[in-house]
This record gives C-alpha cells, sequence and structure tokens, in this order.
C-alpha cells in the first residue's frame, strides 16, 4: 500500500498491519529507516542495526499491538523509548516494550509523574482543590478515557491511577541530549514551556525529519484551552522558533496521520504572533473581548478548515493569557 506525501515530492510506504478502534494502524514509513504509526496519538521509531529508538508509546493497547509489529517486520529490540511529556496519552505504553528498554525524557517529567496532581491538558482543572480529578470536572480526551483512568471506580481520578500506567524515566536531560545508536543520531532539545513544562522535541538529523508534539498542528490552528495551558503566549512562539532552528524539512506531529514541512511550522508561528499582535493592540486601546471577537479576523489563515471554529477561542484565551501572563 502506498500514500503520496505531495508535501514532500516523496511516497510514503505503508503497511496495513492491524485493525483496531475500527480503524486500521499502519506502519507508515517517513524517510529511509524513520517511521510512525497514527493511533490515537503518534508513535514514531527509528530503526537501527543495534536496535529502536521509540518516542512516544502513546496508549498501553497500541504499544501492545506494536512490539510484536516491531519484531516479526524488523527483527530489532527497542533499545530507548523517549516520551515528549508526561500526558497519559502519550506515555502510558512503555511497560508493553518490557524492562529492556531505557526510558528517557525531560528532567520536568519525573517531577510530575511525583504522585500528585499538576497540570492537565485540555484545560482540566481540580476546582474543588481535593487532588483528584472528579468526573464532573473532566472535559476532552479525559471524558472517553475515565472510566478507563478511574481504576477503583469511585467516580475520581487520583494521580496515582492516572499515572498507572506511565513508566517512569530512567534517565533525563535538561536542555539537549543527543542519543546514538546502531551509528544512528537522535537528538533530543526541550525547547520551553508551551502546552506542557516537560516537553522534549524528537529531531532526526539524517533523516532531516523532527517530532513536535501537541504544541504544532500542520495545515490547521492549534487547539487552545486553558489561556494557552496556563503559559505565555510568547513562550509557545519561542518554543516554535526553537524548532525552527532545526535543520528539518519534515515534520511529525503529536496526532494525526498528516505530516507537515517548515511552511507548517512557520504558519503555526505566525499565527500566534498574529493573534499575539491583534489582541495586545486591542488591549492596550481599551477594547473589549466581545469587540475584538467581531473585528480580528485572521483572514491570512482562511484556508485552515478549522479556523472558523477555533478563531472566536483563540481569541478569548490569547485575551486571558496576555492579561494573566505579560
Amino acid at each position: 500500500m502506498r500514500h503520496t506525501i505531495l508535501a514532500f515530492g516523496l511516497a510514503a510506504a505503508s503497511v496495513v498491519l492491524a485493525q483496531g478502534g475500527g480503524a486500521a494502524r499502519e506502519i507508515t514509513q517517513v524517510r529511509g529507516d524513520l517511521y510512525f504509526v497514527s493511533g490515537g496519538a503518534n508513535t514514531v521509531f527509528l530503526v537501527t542495526a543495534d536496535g529502536i529508538v521509540l518516542a512516544d508509546p502513546v496508549s498501553t493497547e497500541q504499544a501492545t499491538w506494536l512490539r510484536p509489529a516491531l519484531e516479526k517486520r524488523f527483527n530489532k529490540p527497542v533499545r530507548y523509548i523517549v516520551y515528549s511529556h508526561h500526558d497519559f496519552d502519550h506515555a502510558e505504553g512503555a511497560a508493553a516494550y518490557g524492562a529492556g528498554p531505557q526510558v528517557i525524557t525531560h528532567e520536568n517529567v519525573a517531577k510530575n509523574l511525583d504522585g500528585k496532581l499538576h497540570r492537565l491538558a485540555g484545560g482540566n482543572l481540580d476546582t474543588n482543590g481535593n487532588g483528584k480529578l472528579d468526573r464532573a470536572e473532566a472535559s476532552g480526551g479525559y471524558v472517553p478515557n475515565f472510566e478507563r483512568l478511574d481504576r477503583n471506580h469511585d467516580g475520581a481520578i487520583a494521580p496515582e491511577e492516572l499515572n498507572l500506567e506511565i513508566r517512569k524515566p530512567d534517565s533525563t536531560y535538561a536542555g539537549r541530549r543527543v542519543l546514538t545508536l546502531g551509528g544512528k543520531t537522535v537528538e533530543l532539545l526541550h525547547p520551553g514551556r508551551n502546552h506542557s513544562d516537560d516537553m522534549s522535541v524528537v529531531y532526526f538529523p539524517a533523516e532531516r525529519a523532527v517530532m513536535a508534539v501537541d504544541f504544532i498542528f500542520p495545515g490547521s490552528a492549534p487547539p487552545v484551552w486553558a489561556e494557552y495551558d496556563w503559559t505565555p503566549l510568547r513562550e509557545w512562539i519561542a518554543s516554535i522558533k526553537a524548532v525552527e532552528a532545526l535543520d528539518f524539512d519534515i515534520l511529525i506531529p503529536g496526532h494525526g496521520r498528516r505530516l507537515g514541512t517548515r511552511a507548517d511550522v512557520v504558519a503555526n508561528r505566525e499565527f500566534l504572533e498574529d493573534v499575539m499582535a491583534a489582541v495586545s493592540k486591542g488591549i492596550a486601546e481599551g477594547r473589549s473581548l466581545d469587540d475584538l471577537k467581531r473585528t480580528v479576523t485572521l483572514e491570512k489563515y482562511s484556508a485552515w478548515t478549522n479556523l472558523a471554529s477555533a478563531r472566536l477561542s483563540h481569541i478569548e484565551h490569547a485575551y486571558n493569557n496576555l492579561r494573566h501572563y505579560p
């Protein structure tokens, strides 16, 4: 089975190996020995002579499916597992690969798996302060996963339940780390705060590809919650610039099968800069949020199919972000 990625002028070879959740799971070749699997979230892996470097094991279900597929197709063990960040939808599946692989993360992942309820993705908040996420507090991806994550079925997700399937890191880094395996190189880069404070960008220099999760979305306005995840917009923009500084032409996102280009990364950064500039100007002029929602059109991005539904949310969250995190 072949898929042509027109953005790169290359063909990505895809092998359908199983059916899951009603949709085909595929191992898709990105370039050379670099591949990805798109499920609820994306797993990326590089095959080398001495084993596999895998980024984001995703769910236990997906990892349990992928492990024998890797063994059958490549006959190589997984040596390193990298988490892009600690959110359960990206980090749960490492244990399915056994005790052999070394789990490597940014140092803040270990801090965020300390048994307390830290920042929750998608703007979920422990509004009653009981140290758990109650059913009534859950939104976004926590809703379809609530029954599974609420292990004791008491109507609330405690930190130990949320992180039960996430294997803690064996090794951490601060700013940058280089992994070498089988004569191939993978670079880990902490771009700063954005969707989370423990993010790793995974860079494959020889393949000229980069994996950036949950803060860059090719061909669309990024999802936005919680005043940009309670992180100053300028830091989001700086994070994207850190990715732009790398030498690459393929972007692998955290979700979805659409690969991106350098131009997609630039567009995401420019979008946030334009939102920030327009809303900052409006605040300085004393204009109301309702007025900004009427007048900030962001027409430059009208080709993005989700702009109509995302525009008002971005303006509102930027308005609150710039007032609370100047």
